[in-house]
C-alpha cells in the first residue's frame, strides 16, 4: 500500500525505462498509482506490453532500443505527442541479465566495450531529450538506477559494475549541469534484487552471502526500491539533487 503519497504525481508525466522487468514494472506501477501518466519503454517488446497491460489506461506502451537515437527519438517523440509534457525520468534500462560472470582476466575487450557503452547510452540518450521539455515546463525530476555492486566491487562483474559506475559518476555532472533549469538528476543503487533478471543470473550462494551480510536479513525486492524513486522523483525532492540513495538492507553503508 502506498501510504501518503497518492495524488502526488497527479497531472504529472514519467518515462520508465527498462519496463519488461520485474523493477521497471514496479517503478511504473508505483508512479502511476501516485497519479502520474506513463510512458514505458523497452527492447523486450512484448514484456513492455505485459506491463501495460497490469497497468491503467493512462499508460503508454513504446518498445524501443534507447541505446539507439532512432529508438530515443521514437520514445520521446510518442510520449510529446500523447502526453505534450514530461515530468519524470525514470532510467532503468540496462543490460544485465546477458552479462555471464566472468574472472577480469578473462573479459574480452568486446565485452567490456559493448555493456559499457551500451549502458551508459541508455542513460545519456534519454536524458539529452528529456531536459527540453522539463525545462520549458520549469523544471523536472530525473532518476537512474545504478547498482549496490559499485560499492560491493562484485567480482566476477567488471563490465557491469563498470557501466554502473559511469552511470553514478555521470549523474552528478548531469546534475550540475540540470541544476539551473530546475531538473534535479539523483541515482538510487539497489543491492541484490530477487528478481527473475537476478534469480537468472546469480548463484543461489551470492543471495545467501548477502542475507548474511545485511542488518535486514532478508532478500531485497522491487518494491524496496520503488519508494526510494518515488521520493526522489516526487515534486517534494526538488532540494535533493546529485545524490545516490543506496537500498541494500545495509550490506554496505555510503
Amino acid at each position: 500500500m502506498v501510504t501518503g503519497a497518492e495524488g502526488r504525481q497527479a497531472g504529472r508525466v514519467a518515462i520508465v525505462t527498462g519496463a519488461a522487468g520485474d523493477l521497471g514494472r514496479a517503478l511504473a506501477r508505483r508512479l502511476e498509482r501516485e497519479g502520474a501518466s506513463v510512458a514505458l519503454s523497452d527492447v523486450d517488446a512484448a514484456g513492455c506490453e505485459a506491463t501495460a497491460q497490469l497497468l491503467g489506461d493512462a499508460v503508454l506502451a513504446v518498445p524501443a532500443d534507447l541505446s539507439t537515437e532512432a529508438g530515443a527519438d521514437a520514445l520521446f517523440a510518442e510520449v510529446a505527442d500523447r502526453f505534450g509534457r514530461l515530468d519524470v525520468l525514470v532510467n532503468n534500462a540496462a543490460l544485465f541479465a546477458t552479462v555471464r560472470p566472468t574472472p577480469f582476466q578473462e573479459v574480452a575487450p568486446g565485452e567490456l566495450d559493448r555493456v559499457l557503452s551500451t549502458n551508459a547510452r541508455l542513460v545519456l540518450l534519454p536524458c539529452q531529450r528529456a531536459v527540453g521539455p522539463m525545462a520549458r515546463q520549469g523544471g523536472g525530476r530525473i532518476v537512474n538506477v545504478v547498482s549496490g555492486s559499485i560499492l560491493a566491487g562484485a567480482a566476477g562483474l567488471l563490465p557491469y559494475v563498470a557501466s554502473k559506475g559511469a552511470v553514478f559518476a555521470m549523474t552528478r555532472v548531469l546534475a550540475t549541469e540540470c541544476g539551473p533549469l530546475g531538473i534535479t538528476v539523483n541515482s538510487v543503487a539497489p543491492g541484490l534484487l530477487a528478481t527473475a533478471a537476478a534469480l537468472g543470473n546469480t548463484p543461489p550462494a551470492a543471495f545467501e552471502q548477502q542475507r548474511a551480510r545485511r542488518p535486514v536479513a532478508r532478500d531485497g525486492t522491487p518494491e524496496d526500491v520503488e519508494e526510494a524513486v518515488a521520493f526522489l522523483a516526487a515534486p517534494g525532492s526538488s532540494f535533493v539533487t546529485g545524490q545516490m540513495l543506496v537500498v541494500n538492507g545495509g550490506a554496505q553503508y555510503w
